[in-house]
C-alpha cells in the first residue's frame, strides 16, 4: 500500500489567489498535480482542451504516412499518446474535481487517468476556500493499492 505525502498548509494561496482561483472554477474541472518536494501545479482545464490535440496528432499521424515518413502499421496508442504529450505539457493529473451530477471521464484518455482520484462537489458556482481545501485534505488521506 502506498500512501500519497501531501502537505496541506493552513493558507496555501493569498486571497487574490483565491479570488481568481474562484473565477476559474467556471470551467468543468480542476486538475492537481502534485510532486514530492515541490510545489503542487493547478491546471484549469474544460472538455475542449483535448479534442483539438487528438485531431492534430491523427492529422500529423497520416501526413507521416502519406509522405511515407512511416508505416500505417506503426501507427499505435502509444505513438499517439507520445504525440499528444509532445503538444501539451499536461501531465497525467492525480486529481480531478468534477463539477455536477453527472459521472464522466471528463474527455480524458483512459490511459492518463488509471491513477486519477475524481472527487465531486455538487456546482462550480461559489465555491469556497474551505470546500477546495476540504478535497485537497481528501486527496491527502487517499491510499493507491494499484490493484493490491
Amino acid at each position: 500500500m502506498r500512501k500519497r505525502n501531501t502537505h496541506i498548509s493552513s493558507k496555501p494561496w493569498s486571497p487574490d489567489a483565491r479570488d481568481r482561483l474562484r473565477f476559474d472554477f467556471v470551467t468543468s474541472c480542476l486538475c492537481v498535480r502534485a510532486v514530492v518536494s515541490c510545489r503542487p501545479s493547478v491546471k484549469v482545464l474544460s472538455p475542449e482542451d483535448g479534442k483539438q490535440s487528438i485531431v492534430q496528432a491523427a492529422q500529423q499521424l497520416c501526413r507521416s504516412v502519406e509522405n511515407r515518413e512511416r508505416s500505417s502499421r506503426d501507427i499505435s496508442v502509444s505513438m499517439l499518446d507520445l504525440l499528444l504529450r509532445e503538444s501539451k505539457s499536461v501531465p497525467d493529473p492525480e486529481l480531478v474535481v468534477k463539477f455536477g451530477p453527472v459521472n464522466s471521464t471528463l474527455g480524458f484518455l483512459p490511459w492518463h487517468i488509471r491513477l486519477t482520484e475524481f472527487i465531486s462537489l455538487p456546482s462550480h458556482r461559489d465555491v469556497s476556500y474551505e470546500d477546495l481545501l476540504g478535497v485537497l485534505r481528501r486527496f491527502g488521506s487517499c491510499q493507491q493499492r494499484l490493484g493490491q
